[in-house]
């Protein structure tokens, strides 16, 4: 029967379409069964977008929910597959027990990546050890991923959490030190899924015990910052580069949400006040120091210094507050990284690197000291017009009173806005 699907408001359509369904799933035949199972889901989708046709559905559901849910007793893997698509929107969760069986013998990568989706929304902590010990390094890195998400996200509610956290950054290790097929992208798929769960967490600190949060967070930066002391001098390609650039952004971000419950919970402050300096790993994150660090190892290599001050630019809300504390011990990393970027700006003819550099010396509002900003406008009319724009942008921040008869020049410019832009600075004088 083809479903005409605007027309599931009348309640005598609908009436007759899961009859028909019901028909279709008692035949006992594995492709009709399918077929009814994938249009159920279809179907469902659809429905759920409108809250009302949904809540009348549900009902007139029930009448075969049991049968439709008992087909997960099946050898056919996509029939298990669809069952528990339909289940997961229609907040079944009795079905969690049936998953946890077949998921220790499930060959099906979509199977598994669907079952421990259930999970993980519906599942308890009660089952963390038991699906983790599903990890193992034959088996699909996005099985793997999924394995560590949903572990990682059950783990937030545990309180000794940071054995999973342990737990992955050994799975990773081997990855890496074994030099195992696909690493790389084991690597970015696992921290793009822990961003998610930082993000989570972020949209939802009500929700969790903010010690266990504050645990969890805390002993990923430390395992986090001493595996980049250990892949630092290691990045030669670009998806070593994006590898790096997700877990900076997990680390601000793990940073950030700490700062955040500790500033609004005293119980958690005082807990805090408590641990011994040297167990406050999220007050050892430097990422200045780091920032430097691996810009220099970059070396040469412009294509991939672009990516990584990209990063800086594209997420600044999240990298801002972290990265000039205005320490006093900090103004000589950021002089040698300054040094280095500006050098840079005046060697490469890769426009893209040098519009990054201004980008990100303007968004994070770095201020050049006289010997900088005279060596930085050395070459000022060599550049075209967009790049002495942000170039000016930079220069009316520092002490521009040294560079005056060189902004005095670009008054004869044929572009307004550059006139305009240096009419602006000379104002303040």
């Amino acid at each position: 029967m083809e479903i005409d699907l605007s027309k599931l408001q009348n309640d005598l359509y609908l009436k007759e379409v899961i009859n028909n369904w019901y028909k279709n799933i008692s035949s006992n035949k594995d492709s009709v069964v399918l077929d009814t199972l994938i249009n159920i889901y279809k179907t469902i989708l659809y429905i759920k977008k409108d809250e009302k046709l949904f809540n009348k559905f549900r009902i007139q559901f029930s009448s075969i929910s049991k049968v439709v849910y008992n087909q997960i007793y099946t050898n056919v893997s996509l029939i298990r597959l669809y069952v528990v698509k339909i289940a997961y929107l229609m907040d079944y969760k009795d079905l969690i027990v049936d998953i946890m069986n077949y998921l220790k013998s499930e060959n099906d990568i979509e199977c598994l990546k669907e079952y421990l989706e259930f999970i993980k929304k519906y599942g308890y902590i009660g089952y963390i050890d038991e699906i983790l010990n599903l990890l193992n390094k034959d088996k699909p890195f996005l099985v793997n991923i999924k394995v560590f998400e949903v572990v990682l996200y059950l783990a937030l509610n545990y309180r000794n959490n940071s054995k999973y956290i342990d737990k992955a950054f050994e799975f990773l290790k081997s990855y890496y030190e074994t030099n195992y097929p696909k690493w790389e992208h084991f690597f970015i798929n696992f921290f793009e899924a822990f961003l998610d769960i930082i993000k989570y967490i972020d949209k939802n600190k009500e929700k969790f015990n903010a010690i266990f949060v504050f645990e969890y967070l805390n002993h990923f930066i430390y395992k986090a910052l001493n595996f980049i002391n250990s892949f630092i001098s290691n990045i030669d390609d670009e998806n070593k580069i994006n590898i790096i650039n997700l877990i900076l952004l997990n680390l601000c971000f793990s940073l950030n949400i700490i700062k955040n419950i500790i500033g609004i919970n005293k119980n958690l402050e005082n807990y805090v006040a408590d641990k011994l300096e040297d167990e406050k790993y999220f007050l050892k994150l430097n990422l200045l120091k780091i920032t430097n660090d691996i810009y220099t190892n970059l070396s040469n290599n412009y294509a991939l210094k672009y990516y990584f001050l990209a990063n800086f630019v594209n997420n600044k809300e999240i990298f801002k507050g972290n990265l000039l504390n205005k320490k006093e011990e900090d103004s000589e990393i950021l002089d040698s990284l300054l040094g280095k970027i500006l050098q840079d700006f005046t060697k490469t003819e890769n426009n893209r690197l040098k519009n990054v550099i201004l980008d990100f010396i303007d968004e994070f509002d770095i201020v050049l000291n006289d010997n900088k900003l005279e060596a930085f406008t050395k070459e000022l009319f060599l550049y075209d017009d967009n790049i002495i724009l942000k170039m000016l942008n930079i220069i009316q921040k520092a002490n521009y009173k040294i560079v005056i008869n060189t902004l005095m020049k670009l008054l004869d410019s044929r572009n307004l806005e550059i006139v305009n832009k240096v009419k602006d600075i000379i104002k303040k004088e």
